[in-house]
């Protein structure tokens, strides 16, 4: 833009006399330049309108459901004990399965169904164990919840 104006100044003066351009040749200048950047600006405007759009998704929500969605630190269980942990999905919930990880080992996944579903797991030997809550579509993992269990006896 600057070299655009300042073109026809450097054009129409004497380099010795300095710019010597008139008022209404700045004037026609400044007119004409406006016009074209507006008219710029419309065919801008409307080709980004007249463009597709892809309508944004829905964000994926996944958390933990009923009474684990206040569990604030470790859980504590017996060795054994068989845990119902219900979790909660929102957005697009087609062909999504819950996964679960005791220490890493990976159990079957669950299908998700009316935006939620319910992971069994056994508590595991050994003083604390992480149950990591993975969301799966496929072989993908999309979002996890951890929860920490703790069977050590407290005194």
């Amino acid at each position: 833009v600057l070299a655009v104006v300042l073109l026809p100044l450097h054009v129409i003066g004497e380099p010795a006399d300095g710019p010597a351009v008139s008022v209404p040749a700045l004037v026609r200048f400044g007119a004409l330049f406006g016009v074209a950047a507006l008219a710029t600006g419309a065919v801008l405007w409307s080709v980004v309108t007249a463009l597709p759009t892809q309508p944004a998704r829905p964000y994926l929500q996944f958390a933990l459901a009923g009474s684990y969605a206040k569990v604030t630190g470790t859980v504590p269980v017996a060795v054994g004990q068989v845990l119902r942990v219900p979790v909660s999905v929102s957005g697009d919930t087609g062909g999504l399965a819950v996964q679960s990880k005791i220490n890493g080992a990976a159990g079957s996944p669950v299908p998700v169904v009316a935006g939620g579903a319910e992971v069994r797991v056994t508590a595991p030997a050994g003083c604390l164990s992480q149950l990591s809550l993975v969301l799966v579509k496929g072989k993908t993992e999309l979002r996890s919840v951890d929860l920490y269990l703790s069977s050590c006896a407290h005194g």
